[in-house]
């Protein structure tokens, strides 16, 4: 049955039964077969013998598999490192920072310099357990992200105790000695006037005071004077 079928398919009327051609005959009579039937394209194989194209959509399965589905910015943070999502988050994440460092990181998931640099960021945070790095995605906070005045990303601003804001500016992996040069020169011994205790923590959200007092891992627990650069002239040590 199957031999006269084929013979019928392949027009031979009245003939004897042809034997099963083979796979090159068949190959070359499909390619005589108009544009109008399309046929299915045989899969190409590997030396192997197993199908290249399986192989290839297993390899991003396999990947997600080992991240656990994690995004990229999520993958490795030191305990240093805060994931900021509100502007009270951040008021009150800074107002119990003390004297450490806070360096405010601004990027976005799909950032492609923010992606390239996120590794040696997370690497340099923990070999400086003493600065404080919040993480702000630009898409879950773009209030906080406009108001402070960021057009670029990756973005990184530096605030220190009554100094309030000391710079900011954009650096990608290949400027990652920026930031460290950056960290060196603000995380020097120094002394302070204290602050008027009446002045925002950010001046750009006068209207968000801290919400309470909880100690910060790390700091020493005390709410210090506001981070707004004012009377912060260093105090003459005896």
């Amino acid at each position: 049955m199957a031999a006269a079928c084929l013979t019928v398919a392949l027009g031979a009327s009245g003939a004897r039964p042809a034997a099963a051609p083979s796979s090159q005959q068949l190959r070359s009579s499909s390619s005589q077969i108009s544009r109008g039937a399309p046929l299915v394209a045989a899969v190409p194989r590997s030396s192997s013998g197993s199908f290249e194209p399986r192989r290839q959509r297993a390899a991003p399965l396999r990947i997600d598999a080992l991240l656990g589905n994690r995004k990229w910015w999520e993958v490795k943070s030191p305990p240093n490192v805060i994931h900021i999502s509100s502007v009270q988050q951040m008021v009150d994440t800074m107002a119990t920072a003390g004297d450490r460092l806070v360096i405010v990181d601004f990027f976005a998931p799909w950032c492609a310099a923010c992606k390239g640099i996120y590794p040696k960021l997370m690497k340099l945070m923990e070999e400086r357990p003493d600065v404080l790095l919040l993480a702000v995605n630009f898409d879950e906070n773009k209030t906080l992200v406009k108001a402070l005045g960021v057009k670029v990303l990756p973005y990184f601003m530096f605030y220190r105790g009554a100094q309030g804001k000391l710079e900011g500016f954009g650096a990608s992996a290949k400027k990652l000695h920026l930031i460290q040069e950056a960290i060196d020169r603000h995380t020097t011994e120094r002394c302070y006037l204290p602050g008027s205790e009446e002045q925002p923590v950010l001046p750009e959200f006068p209207n968000v005071a801290p919400s309470g007092k909880s100690k910060l891992s790390g700091s020493n627990g005390v709410v210090p004077a506001p981070l707004r650069a004012v009377a912060a002239a260093p105090q003459p040590v005896a």
